[in-house]
C-alpha cells in the first residue's frame, strides 16, 4: 500500500466492515498488511485478524485455495536468522500457532526460492515431504553394511543452494528441491575434477552412492547421482538434473515443469556418432515434484532396494530401481525356491528392457542346483498380433547356482559342457551370503508402451546336480511385464 495515499486511505478504510476489509487485503501483499497496522487503533486491530491473515496466506501462498480448518503451517530457517530472507532452507514445515507469522515465513522463504513475495506453498509442501522421506531414509537401513550406505548417501547431501544459484534453476519444483539440498558432493565427482588417479582409486566405491540409484545387465550399468546446479550449469544446463558416472544416462525436467525427461547415449551409429534418445519419465504435466514424491515413496516403502549393484561386485552396494516390492514386483514360491522377477525400460538402449531374477531357498534343512531355464518373452504389438519367443538353456549366464539355507554356493561354467560333460566343464565356486541375482535383457519391443510380458520355469536338482537327492523339479518364474512405466527413475 502506497505510504502516498496518506490519511485517505486511513479513512476509507475505517467505514469498511472486518469482512470487506478482508477481501480488500487478500490483494494486498504481506508487508503491506503489516504496515496497516501502524496507521491506527481500528486498522490495527483489522490488519491482526487471524482470519485476514488466513487471506493473505491463501493468496499469495496456497493460489487461493481455501485453509478453513488447515492448521498455520510454515518453513523453517535453518539458519536461525529470524530477520530477512531465509538465507539456508530446511525441509520442516512446523506448527507457527499464528496465520500471520506463517504469512511471514512464507514471504522469507519466497524471497529465496523466488527472489520475490509470492510462491507456491502447496508444491513447497511436496517437494519438503520429499526430502523428510529420503533423510529418514538416509538415517536408517537393517544391516550395517545397509545402514553405512544410507548415512553415506545422507551425508553427501549437500546445503541448500544460494538464492543467486537457485535464479539459474527455471523448473519451479525443482528450484525448491536445491533450495533444501543442492546436489550431492561425492569424493569421485571431487577427485575427478581434481584429475587426482590415487583419489579415483580411494573413492571407487563413492560412484554407488547416487542418491536416484541404478542397476546393471551384463556390462550395462547405471548408478545417478543429484547433481550439484554449478555441475549441471558447467556440464550441460540446469534442466539437468541426475546423471551416471558415465554420462550414458541422465534425468532433466522442461523450463515449465511440466515433465521431466531420460537422455540416454547407448550405442555407436554406422556414421561413428552416438544413438541418442529422450524418453518421457514421468506423465504429462507432471513434473519434477511429481516425479521426486514417486521416487522418495518407492524408496521409504522398500521398493527401491540396497543391494550391491552388480551382483558378483560386493563393493558396488547401492539404491537398485529393479521393483523388490509393490505391483511391479512378481512373487512365486515352488518347493521352496522363492522367485522375485521385475524389469526396467531402458530408453535408447538397443535391448528394449532389463530384467532381475533373485533366487531364495527358503526351506532351511534342503538344498537344490539350479540345471537350466526356459524362458517365454511374448511382444504384444509384433505382427500380426503378437509373437513370442522361447529361450532354452543351461543354468543362467554361465552360472549353477546351489541353493542353500541363508545363501549359495556359486558353481560357474569354464568350458562347453556338451564337449566334456557337467563335472568338467562347472567348477565348484565360493560360498555366498544371501540371494542369488541374475540380470539381463529381454531384448528390443516392439511398442514399449503397449509392451510384452517374461515368464519362464527354472529346473532345479535336489541337492546338486552330480550328487541328486532325487528327482529334477520345475520352479516357476512368475509372468512380469516388459511395459514402459509412467515414472522412470
Amino acid at each position: 500500500l502506497s505510504h502516498s495515499l496518506g490519511a485517505r486511505v486511513k479513512m476509507a478504510f475505517v467505514v469498511l466492515s472486518a469482512d470487506v476489509m478482508r477481501r480488500l487485503a487478500r490483494f494486498l501483499e504481506v508487508g503491506e498488511v503489516e504496515r496497516l497496522r501502524a496507521v491506527g487503533r481500528y486498522l490495527w486491530e483489522q490488519a491482526s485478524d487471524e482470519e485476514l491473515w488466513r487471506e493473505v496466506s491463501s493468496q499469495w501462498y496456497w493460489g487461493g485455495a481455501s485453509l478453513a480448518g488447515a492448521e498455520a503451517v510454515g518453513p523453517v530457517d535453518a539458519s536461525l536468522s529470524g530477520v530477512g530472507p531465509i538465507s539456508v532452507a530446511s525441509s520442516e514445515l512446523v506448527p507457527l500457532g499464528s496465520w500471520r507469522v506463517c504469512a511471514w515465513q512464507w514471504r522469507r522463504l519466497a524471497r529465496l526460492v523466488e527472489g520475490g513475495d509470492a510462491m507456491d506453498a502447496r508444491t513447497w509442501s511436496s517437494v519438503a515431504a520429499s526430502w523428510r522421506a529420503i533423510e529418514a531414509w538416509c538415517g536408517g537401513g537393517e544391516g550395517a553394511e545397509e545402514r553405512r550406505l544410507r548415512r553415506a548417501i545422507g551425508d553427501s547431501l549437500r546445503p541448500g543452494a544460494s538464492a543467486e544459484a537457485l535464479r539459474e534453476v527455471s523448473a519451479r519444483s525443482l528450484r525448491y528441491a536445491y533450495a533444501v539440498h543442492d546436489g550431492q558432493s561425492l569424493a569421485w565427482d571431487v577427485a575427478l575434477r581434481r584429475r587426482d588417479d590415487v583419489a579415483l582409486r580411494r573413492a571407487h566405491k563413492s560412484i554407488f552412492w547416487g542418491l536416484f540409484g541404478g542397476f546393471s545387465a551384463y556390462d550395462y550399468v547405471v548408478c545417478q547421482r543429484f547433481k550439484p546446479i554449478g555441475d549441471a550449469r558447467r556440464e550441460r544446463d540446469s534442466r539437468e538434473f541426475a546423471s551416471s558416472y558415465r554420462d550414458d544416462r541422465s534425468l532433466a525436467v522442461d523450463d515449465d515443469d511440466s515433465r521431466v525427461w531420460i537422455d540416454a547415449t547407448q550405442f555407436p551409429r554406422a556414421d561413428g556418432n552416438w544413438f541418442e534418445k529422450r524418453c518421457a519419465a514421468s506423465p504429462p504435466g507432471r513434473g519434477f515434484a511429481a516425479w521426486f514424491a514417486e521416487f522418495a515413496a518407492r524408496l521409504a516403502d522398500g521398493v527401491f532396494r540396497v543391494a550391491p549393484l552388480v551382483p558378483d561386485d560386493a563393493s558396488s552396494l547401492a539404491v537398485v530401481v529393479f521393483p523388490d516390492a509393490g505391483p511391479e514386483c512378481h512373487e512365486a514360491t515352488t518347493r521352496g525356491v522363492r522367485v522375485k522377477a521385475s524389469a526396467l525400460y531402458l530408453p535408447g538402449h538397443v535391448n528394449g528392457f532389463a530384467y532381475s531374477i533373485r533366487l531364495r531357498l527358503l526351506d532351511r534343512d534342503a538344498t537344490c542346483q539350479l540345471k537350466s531355464r526356459k524362458w517365454t518373452i511374448t511382444d504384444r504389438a509384433a505382427p500380426p498380433y503378437q509373437r513370442r519367443h522361447t529361450v532354452v538353456g543351461e543354468g543362467v549366464v554361465g552360472k549353477f547356482p546351489k541353493l542353500a539355507d541363508c545363501g549359495w554356493r556359486d558353481d560357474f561354467q569354464v568350458a562347453a559342457i556338451e564337449t566334456i560333460g557337467f563335472a568338467r566343464a562347472v567348477r565348484q565356486g565360493s560360498d555366498r551370503l544371501g540371494e542369488f541375482v541374475y540380470q539381463s535383457f529381454s531384448g528390443p519391443i516392439t511398442d514399449p508402451h503397449l509392451g510384452g510380458s517374461f515368464a519362464g520355469l527354472l529346473t532345479f536338482v535336489p541337492g546338486e546336480i552330480l550328487h541328486p537327492d532325487g528327482p529334477a523339479f520345475e520352479v516357476v518364474v512368475p509372468e512380469f511385464q516388459l511395459v514402459a512405466s509412467p515414472f522412470i527413475f
